[in-house]
């Protein structure tokens, strides 16, 4: 059983992301709004590369917050991560990795020595649980966006990691979901 934590005064935030319509063959980039879609918060931008890639930037400095690069994988997915830790304003490394094989899907995330686990369990939401302390961080949905741009709703519920964490795993999971669309969802 995980607990819900709200640890903060800026935990509980909520935020609209708006995926782009056109990538090419970048991996997707995204807007990342306030809950209102009044104030662009984030922009997460590709490179051109064979692999999936994404820079997160806060605005309005547009200073880079956040790098993810995945590694070559026939069927499951890996990634590095490098996020900078606002409290301490250096760059911390970890990875993004698939555990959840051809039948659900299920990512660890080890970042500043600590696991994560993200997760679709059987509700329209993809959460996020803190592995050790069995918390319930934040969560995530996909609207329906069959003629339109996608969009996803993330509410972050607590704020023991930063905003770049889950905005990167969410990327994971829509590269992944759009690649194989395996039905995992």
């Amino acid at each position: 059983m995980f607990t819900i934590v709200n640890s903060a005064e800026n935990a509980g935030h909520k935020f609209m992301i708006k995926k782009d319509v056109l990538s090419g063959v970048k991996s997707a980039e995204f807007s990342v709004y306030d809950e209102n879609e009044q104030q662009l918060k984030y922009r997460i931008e590709s490179h051109l590369l064979p692999v999936h890639n994404n820079e997160v930037f806060v605005y309005p400095s547009k200073k880079v917050i956040a790098k993810l690069k995945s590694k070559w994988a026939s069927l499951t997915y890996s990634a590095t991560i490098s996020i900078l830790d606002p409290q301490s304003n250096r760059w911390i490394n970890g990875n993004i990795t698939d555990i959840g094989g051809l039948s659900a899907y299920e990512y660890i995330i080890y970042w500043n020595g600590e696991f994560l686990s993200i997760k679709n369990p059987s509700s329209s939401y993809i959460k996020f649980y803190d592995k050790t302390e069995r918390i319930y961080l934040a969560r995530f949905r996909k609207q329906g966006a069959l003629l339109k741009q996608s969009k996803y709703d993330l509410e972050v519920l607590s704020d023991k990691y930063p905003d770049a964490l889950y905005l990167l795993g969410l990327t994971v999971w829509d590269h992944d979901y759009s690649r194989f669309n395996r039905g995992k969802k």
